[in-house]
């Protein structure tokens, strides 16, 4: 290549590119969305709210939405460089086949010599000056793209945190089972000891005694499958965790479960029509699809560059050089017909913005049933709360009494027992409910799309 070439081509690119400059600057990518920063506790107790903490920071899946967001952040630069110079450098060195030529000096046919060699260099360059805004509408059908991606990490983001919310309590509600299931082992061995030595002496049929048998059978039962069932409860919340946790580094207490505040229906409703990402999804969808329309129709429109061009040819044949050198610069204008291809994808594209219309009206329906449904249920728990209250206030004083005839010897041990198992099983149950109250609270605080302005549903009194 020639110092001479070079000059003819350098300055025909800093045009160009100088032209260029009032392209659209283009974002970096952003970091990794932290939903929540996750703080372990200084005496090592994990709560409910930092079991989600944790999941949302280890999760994989969650991260993976990262590099799916590069991907749409890169189809965004991808339409936007098409304001950027398109420019073409070739060079060109080889030797040229021996063919037959007429000798210069003869005319006689003859063959090139062997020394016959080719030089070439190339340079093209255009710069995009109108195409009816067809890059801005790629951009915006990409960007769109990148906002329905982050409203899906959102939507993984809050099934990882309800199911997280879910592992946990299940967790909770065995962890309290514990008392429950102690007392009614103790308690089912006493009354099988006592049929056993009533059995022994004749004072029991064979009915009562099959009968005694199957019952403690079913207890041991559970009382066999308890900590199984525990094991079972704790590998899924590890699961949703996605790191190591120890039993004991659990915060079990019942503060994260007791009255729970419900505002009115209308709250809720509200909230999920603002804040439940797959219904923003699907609006974004639609506009996305509009956009998408407008570039395939605008696709028909011709677009005019800039352009500029140079060469520089050198052809060696017996000794001396024969040269060629050629640059050019001006206007182009380029227009294409497809067979109306475009045509037919726009329409596909307006059929789609339907579509998306249509599901985000059903969704809505669908969200306002769920919301409905699910406070109703919360009350209905609720009631049941109240009823379950007064059940062990009621079995605590006949556990009370229970104890003083059993200590002047008014009944036997047997039935002690099976007063201090009843007063176990409705304390459990109305811690139960309890929890099973929050785990619906929380299906509804998903359902709503877990907003901001809503709590763990414990208002503070001041």
């Amino acid at each position: 290549m020639h110092l001479k070439s070079i000059g003819r081509i350098l300055p025909l690119f800093f045009l160009l590119f100088f032209v260029s400059s009032f392209a659209k600057k283009i974002r970096l990518l952003p970091s990794r969305i932290d939903y929540l920063h996750y703080n372990e506790q200084t005496s090592g107790k994990i709560s409910e709210r930092n079991a989600v903490a944790k999941a949302l920071f280890n999760r994989k899946d969650l991260e993976s939405f990262e590099f799916i967001r590069r991907q749409a952040k890169t189809q965004e630069r991808a339409a936007l460089s098409a304001y950027i110079p398109q420019a073409t450098f070739g060079l060109k060195k080889a030797r040229v086949n021996p063919t037959q030529l007429l000798h210069p000096e003869t005319s006689e046919p003859t063959l090139c010599p062997s020394e016959t060699s080719l030089s070439d260099v190339t340079f093209g360059a255009t710069q995009l000056i109108f195409s009816a805004g067809k890059p801005l509408l790629d951009y915006r059908v990409a960007k769109e793209g990148t906002r329905i991606v982050e409203l899906d990490e959102q939507t993984a983001a809050n099934n990882i945190r309800f199911s997280t919310e879910s592992a946990f309590l299940e967790t909770q509600r065995l962890h309290w089972k514990k008392s429950f299931i102690a007392t009614q082992d103790q308690a089912a061995k006493i009354s099988f000891s006592q049929n056993a030595c009533a059995n022994t002496v004749g004072f029991l049929n064979q009915a009562d005694w099959q009968s005694a048998i199957a019952q403690y059978g079913t207890i041991q039962s559970d009382v066999f499958n308890y900590p199984r069932e525990q094991t079972r409860r704790f590998d899924t919340l590890q699961r949703e965790v996605s790191a190591p946790i120890s039993p004991e580094n659990l915060d079990f207490s019942l503060q994260n479960v007791e009255n729970i505040f419900l505002e009115p229906l209308d709250f809720y409703l509200r909230a999920a029509l603002l804040h439940r990402p797959d219904l923003e999804k699907q609006k974004r969808s639609a506009v996305q699809a509009k956009w998408q329309e407008k570039s395939y129709r605008r696709s028909y429109m011709p677009e005019v560059k800039i352009y500029a061009e140079a060469f520089d040819n050198q052809l060696k044949i017996w000794g001396p050089r024969h040269r060629l050198s050629r640059w050019a610069a001006g206007l182009r204008l380029d227009w294409a017909f497809d067979g109306l291809f475009n045509v037919h994808k726009a329409e596909q594209s307006k059929n789609l913005e339907v579509q998306f219309k249509l599901q985000e009206k059903d969704l809505e329906l669908q969200i306002e049933t769920d919301v409905k449904t699910t406070h109703e249920q919360i009350k209905i728990l609720q009631n049941k709360l109240k009823a379950q209250a007064l059940s062990l206030k009621q079995q605590k004083t006949n556990l009370l009494f229970k104890r003083n005839q059993f200590e002047v010897g008014n009944i036997s041990k047997a039935e002690l027992a099976e007063a201090e198992r009843s007063y176990k099983e409705t304390e459990f149950n109305l811690i139960s409910l309890q929890i099973d109250i929050k785990i619906t609270y929380q299906n509804l605080l998903f359902i709503c799309g877990y907003p901001k302005n809503i709590g763990d549903g414990h208002r503070v009194v001041t």
